[in-house]
């Protein structure tokens, strides 16, 4: 149960991130409610179309506790519904092992920017208690299990989700008079019978969630009372978005939902804050890339001036951390990692709320002893100095393993039923070159060492204030329904018609222009997604010459493409985008600009195969000889524990691959059982008898129906 006796018996506790082992594996079996039992939802969208038409649409509701990543863009992040963003969610001991980006830029790179951030709230209670909840490390925030409140995954243009025209801001969906009035957690929050029904999706990438931090069972397993967790009573509905499109593809933007669901306890003095821990550096150095970090912050105005408009006056308040140029891990990551508030709920009188919005506090220290360590620490390092005052920390002495939090307050009142409504966003870019020393007393030299972080911060700032809602832009047509099917040296790649029935958001044109065909070859597997290096255009089909792919068919497969310049069993990645006319959209020379989706929209990976008369020539040992430390080797999982990892490639369907000793002892058995499209199976390099393989050369012995085979492999460590 959700548990609404919110007293604590004192003003200050601490809370440790060694229960969270013992916590995920507790939470699957534990039932929540809040405010009495919530009847679990159909699983169905239901809208009506333009004609009136009833419509039923499958959600695409994603229950795994937090193992979503944002990868439409050139910033791919990991994001949870438990208020942590970044791989720490995956495993404490397992560092960066995470089968997924934490916070990679550009995507695909190995180049990580982020090992945990997380949401923290606190305030003092109308029974004078001085609580905080927070997301990292303390991991005092939970979805509900048992309920939908899981991982929402949407997309501008999707079924359901497209703004619509009317008298409201947005649209009124289904007809009933109001509009968006539903978030997007899977219940009927505005009591029409239908579920999910009246919203609309922003970005090319939206995921939304909620979660809460009146859980408190876990307190049963923790012997020393000041290590309890207090809830402050809250019910958190979040919504992170991505772009796919140039010059927006940098950032992540967040809003946030913070409401007091304790019908009995006012929160005082309230702050919202953003805890950020980075550790930038090559994936592949480990640990050592978390020992020499910076981090830093910047506040300032500026204008900015988009071709044909007029000037937008924009205040930028933007904290960063970057990778030591000349560190121990090599200096090989450049970019920079910033944290910007966009927004948050205001109060003209400042009754409830700040007058306007900003940063109350900017805050670093360093993971050497300094965390906070109760709730009395962290609320002292969310108010900074004062309620009244803001407080800017100044000390980066050293290059070290920094974190940083940044804070918005107080928001004097959070009464029983209300909330506090807050927006962040996650910004990369690439530091100047030309500039290996930071030097922060000059803010001239502090704008010119940020580079292009400068530039992505000020995009992310306009996409999103510069409508109501926020975070509206153009964009081009949404990708279509795709399914490839493999095949003897060819791929076939089959796809729908549903982007031309799509209007741009921002204009509301129905400008669709034609769809391109990606495809990405050379997948070294060092990142779970290929490298942006490896895409390129194969087809550009405009709408105009449809009929040269259509089929007659309806649904996917509605228009077909075969590629049969593929080699079988190698990997191949393919993706289908849509692009526009560039109608109702002008450059400053008042021409069309088309705008252009991407293959990171909805990319898929497949291995040709061939069928039953296939020999075992082909069959072969990547890489060979297996060298440690090479690139083909993957990030160590709880799965993968080694890192190492060799695969034999182009097995028939069913195969038994034994590995011996140059002497005939058996090192190892595999079994390849190929029931979906790959025809390889990959070896982590330990035997049978849990040891791993040292220098030397090796035999192989393929056995299947179709014949055997005998080969040898070389390992150099």
């Amino acid at each position: 149960m959700l548990d609404h006796a919110f007293r604590a018996s004192g003003t200050v506790r601490s809370s440790h991130w060694s229960l969270v082992g013992a916590l995920l594996a507790l939470a699957v079996l534990v039932g929540f409610c809040v405010d009495g039992a919530w009847a679990r939802p159909p699983t169905d969208w239901e809208w009506q179309d333009d004609s009136g038409a009833h419509r039923v649409f499958k959600a695409p509701q994603l229950n795994d506790f937090g193992q979503r990543i944002h990868s439409v863009g050139r910033l791919a992040m990991r994001i949870s519904n438990v208020g942590v963003f970044g791989a720490n969610w995956i495993s404490p001991l397992a560092y960066r092992r995470a089968p997924y980006p934490s916070g990679e830029w550009p995507s695909g790179s190995g180049n990580d920017y982020l090992w945990a951030a997380g949401l923290w709230v606190g305030g003092v209670t109308s029974d004078g208690d001085t609580l905080v909840t927070a997301a990292v490390y303390q991991g005092e925030f939970f979805a509900n299990p048992l309920l939908p409140d899981y991982i929402r995954e949407y997309a501008e243009g999707m079924p359901g989700g497209v703004p619509q025209e009317g008298d409201c801001e947005v649209g009124d969906d289904d007809g009933d008079g109001l509009c968006d009035e539903d978030f997007l957690d899977g219940y009927d929050n505005d009591g029409d019978g239908m579920i999910d029904e009246d919203f609309a999706a922003y970005s090319q990438q939206m995921f939304a969630s909620v979660y809460y931090d009146t859980v408190s069972w876990f307190n049963d397993f923790v012997t020393n009372p000041e290590d309890h967790h207090h809830p402050l009573g809250l019910r958190v509905e979040q919504a992170s978005y991505a772009w796919s499109q140039p010059s927006v593809d940098d950032f992540i933007g967040i809003d946030f939902k913070v409401a007091n669901i304790d019908t009995g306890r006012i929160i005082y003095d309230a702050y919202v804050g953003f805890m950020v821990d980075s550790d930038c550096g090559p994936t592949s150095f480990g640990a050592n890339i978390a020992r020499d970090d910076w981090s830093d912050y910047i506040e300032f105005d500026t204008l900015y001036t988009a071709p044909g408009t007029e000037p937008e006056s924009l205040h930028i308040s933007l904290a960063f951390m970057w990778d030591d140029p000349g560190g121990d891990d090599g200096g090989n990551a450049r970019g920079i990692l910033g944290v910007m508030f966009l927004g948050h709920k205001t109060d003209p009188q400042g009754e409830f709320a700040p007058t306007r919005v900003g940063i109350h506090a900017y805050r670093n220290w360093s993971g050497s002893g300094e965390d906070p360590e109760n709730d009395g620490y962290r609320y002292s390092y969310l108010m900074g100095n004062s309620h009244t005052t803001t407080t800017i920390d100044t000390k980066v002495p050293k290059a070290d393993d920094w974190r940083f939090m940044v804070s918005a307050g107080p928001f004097a009142e959070v009464r029983p039923e209300s909330s506090i409504t807050f927006q962040v966003a996650f910004v990369a870019g690439q530091r100047d070159p030309e500039m290996t020393t930071y030097r922060r007393d000059s803010e001239s030299d502090k704008r010119q060492f940020l580079g292009t972080l400068i530039d992505n911060a000020i995009q992310a700032q306009r996409v999103y204030g510069r409508t109501e809602p926020h975070w509206r832009t153009s964009a081009p047509p949404p990708p279509p329904d795709t399914r490839l099917t493999p095949g003897d040296a060819h791929v076939v790649i089959e796809w729908n018609s549903y982007p031309e029935t799509v209007a741009d958001p921002f204009t509301g044109i129905m400008d669709f222009g034609g769809y391109q065909v990606w495809k990405n070859v050379g997948w070294d597997r060092t990142s779970a997604q290929p490298s942006p290096q490896g895409w390129r255009l194969i087809q550009d089909i405009s709408k105009d010459m449809l009929s040269t792919v259509a089929t007659g068919m309806h649904g996917i497969g509605e228009y077909r493409y075969v590629d049969t310049d593929v080699h079988n069993g190698f990997p191949y990645w393919y993706a289908i985008s849509s692009y526009d006319t560039g109608e109702g959209q002008f450059d400053f020379l008042n021409r069309p600009v088309k705008m252009y989706g991407s293959y990171s929209q909805s990319f898929e990976l497949i291995y040709p195969k061939s069928g039953s008369y296939r020999t075992l020539d082909n069959v072969r040992v990547v890489p060979n000889p297996f060298r440690l430390r090479a690139e083909w080797d993957l990030a160590e999982t709880e799965f993968e524990y080694s890192g190492n990892r060799i695969c034999f490639q182009n097995l028939p369907e069913r195969a038994t691959v034994r590995i011996y000793t140059l002497s005939g002892d058996l090192v190892q058995v595999l079994h390849h059982d190929a029931f979906n499209s790959e025809s390889e199976t990959c070896w982590n390099l330990i035997t049978r008898n849990d040891q791993q393989m040292v220098s030397g050369i090796y035999l192989y012995h393929v056995d299947s129906s179709i014949g055997t085979k005998v080969g040898k492999f070389a390992v150099i460590r």
